[in-house]
């Protein structure tokens, strides 16, 4: 047996970036997986279905097909290693296929997790189907499956399986465990919760380019993937015990109470505080009315004060948010006093 390290210094000998197959072979190891992570047929599968996630693949099966076979076959005659690839259906076995039907969609998903821990599917606003399983120690396996299916033993099975959130029993992203999540059909992420917080990268593309890196701390200092995560977890998460959705109402209410009231500092509170609503809406909560409604009492006191010409999106992370929200909190605070 090998590494994934070793495969990538054998494919970094033989120059990537001169073939995009190889270089998204090459990026898939050093992007995906652990450097310590066995080189099996596991992983190839692996890389074989999230590259035929891509149009692109799946219109260059020929070109990917030929390249993995060579690639694989040079590095373990080079290294004298022995791998079983009996199994494996390499590209040009595939038959992808896109369910438009959802309701047929959801049954392969289903049937594909027969005898399975207990779970439930839903569907989001973006078509992504998200399986939340219960396992036999009360933790959480959250999984995301798009509308690609292939054909294999006269079954259709999900294309992708390797989407996986995993929390610990108290909700929780679990520590030290490798976490993966679609961001938008282009842009993945692979990360983990450990001692220095937040760490991992976003992988861009048909050839799993890195397109950024997070570097430890709280989920919440990286937008791209905290929205997201927090879109998820609308769908196993109470609102009414959500920290982040109580904190979001109390200070939309308190907003409103402020213009109300005619606080002096109320529009500089209001507009910060519609700017974080909207895009928790956008982005988190998109059919809660309660929030919803809040956020056009200050849109309509704001735009009657001029205080919404040509208003970006905040992009800072929430976070940094709230840090500036609690300053005009306790300003407000001490004007009271």
């Amino acid at each position: 047996m090998s590494t994934v390290q070793n495969f990538a210094k054998h494919l970094l000998y033989l120059k990537p970036d001169q073939n995009a197959a190889r270089l998204a072979l090459y990026h898939y190891l050093i992007n995906h997986c652990q450097s310590s992570q066995v080189v099996d047929a596991e992983l190839i599968k692996n890389f074989i279905t999230r590259a035929l996630s891509f149009e692109h693949w799946q219109n260059h099966r020929k070109e990917l097909d030929q390249e993995l076979r060579q690639s694989l076959e040079h590095f373990l005659t080079t290294h004298q290693i022995q791998l079983d690839l009996s199994e494996i259906l390499f590209p040009q076995d595939y038959q992808v296929v896109r369910i438009e039907n959802s309701k047929a969609m959801e049954e392969i998903i289903q049937s594909s997790l027969s005898g399975q821990n207990k779970h439930q599917v839903f569907q989001d606003k973006d078509g992504l189907f998200v399986v939340i399983s219960l396992m036999g120690d009360e933790t959480l396996k959250v999984r995301c499956f798009n509308s690609l299916a292939y054909i294999r033993r006269n079954r259709l099975l999900p294309l992708t399986t390797d989407l996986v959130l995993n929390y610990d029993n108290n909700l929780q992203l679990r520590p030290e465990s490798p976490q993966h999540l679609q961001i938008n059909p282009f842009l993945t992420a692979r990360f983990s919760m450990g001692p220095k917080g937040c760490t991992g990268r976003l992988i861009r593309g048909y050839t799993f380019q890195k397109a950024g890196l997070f570097d430890g701390g709280g989920l919440n200092r990286y937008p791209t993937l905290f929205y997201p995560v927090k879109r998820l977890e609308q769908f196993f998460i109470n609102r009414k015990s959500d920290p982040m959705y109580i904190e979001l109402v109390q200070i939309l209410e308190k907003a409103v109470e402020l213009i109300r009231n005619q606080h002096p500092e109320a529009y500089k509170f209001a507009k910060a505080a519609y700017e974080r609503g909207r895009l928790a809406l956008e982005q988190i909560f998109p059919d809660d009315n309660l929030v919803r409604l809040l956020i056009h009492s200050l849109e309509i006191a704001l735009k009657n004060q001029g205080q919404l010409e040509k208003t970006p999106l905040i992009n800072e992370s929430s976070d940094q948010w709230l840090n500036q929200a609690q300053k005009n909190y306790k300003t407000l605070q001490d004007g009271r006093a």
